[in-house]
């Protein structure tokens, strides 16, 4: 039985669509000159999901040109993942474009074996984003240091207000907290999934859940949030 994922409260930055690893039917749509025609044309009818990614993977690290159906396919998730964790579309989107980069020069070295191809871009992303949050965690100290809810404000700017202190608490934790709290809270995603991605066991996943939770929840008290 696949493990479940104990959902954190409503504190809005988390309520967007999550994406798990099984690979979805690719677009059919070209979107620019560097997609190949027959690379999305020419799959079987009875074609699964994983056997196409499988087959474009293949197109492309023979071809780093034909990347774009790969890219369309995982940019929402993985680009979703980073912005719920930084906050800034600014940086995320920095963060993105260096992901798939990476992706683009390293993908004639993945292998799929045992690494579905977005936990490998979710692995890529999170040590980017972790070494973000390192050189932030001094400011994310000193946003929530400084954070305060004023009651009188209207609902969307205390929901606001509420969003920016969580995101500030959660920086504050040692990276190795934050990833196993982001992709298994933020993301959805079970045990399981976030130990291939971080290319561990389950027992240091879950190990980091409950300290990175509890350090959080006394992150949060001061503020008078409840986890």
């Amino acid at each position: 039985m696949a493990d479940k994922v104990e959902t954190l409260p409503n504190h809005g930055w988390w309520s967007q669509p999550r994406a798990d690893f099984r690979p979805q039917p690719p677009r059919t749509t070209r979107t620019s000159e560097t997609d190949a025609p027959s690379a999305m044309n020419s799959a079987a009818p009875d074609e699964s999901p994983a056997a196409a990614e499988l087959r474009l993977i293949a197109i492309a690290q023979r071809d780093p040109a034909q990347f774009g159906p790969l890219y369309r396919e995982h940019h929402p998730a993985i680009a979703g993942y980073i912005y719920r964790r930084v906050g800034d579309s600014h940086v995320a989107d920095d963060l993105v474009a260096d992901v798939f980069t990476a992706a683009l020069q390293y993908l004639r070295r993945y292998r799929p074996q045992g690494l579905p191809l977005r936990a490998w871009l979710y692995r890529l992303a999170s040590n980017r984003v972790n070494r973000w949050a390192r050189r932030e965690r001094g400011r994310a100290f000193a946003q929530l240091s400084c954070a305060n809810v004023d009651p009188a404000s209207n609902a969307k700017q205390i929901s606001e207000d509420r969003r920016a202190t969580v995101r500030a608490a959660l920086l504050t934790l040692p990276t190795k907290y934050q990833t196993v709290i982001a992709l298994h809270y933020l993301e959805c995603l079970p045990v399981s999934d976030v130990a291939t991605a971080l290319g561990c066991s389950e027992g240091p996943v879950k190990s980091r859940l409950s300290r990175g939770r509890e350090h959080l929840r006394r992150r949060l008290e001061s503020r008078r949030y409840e986890l």
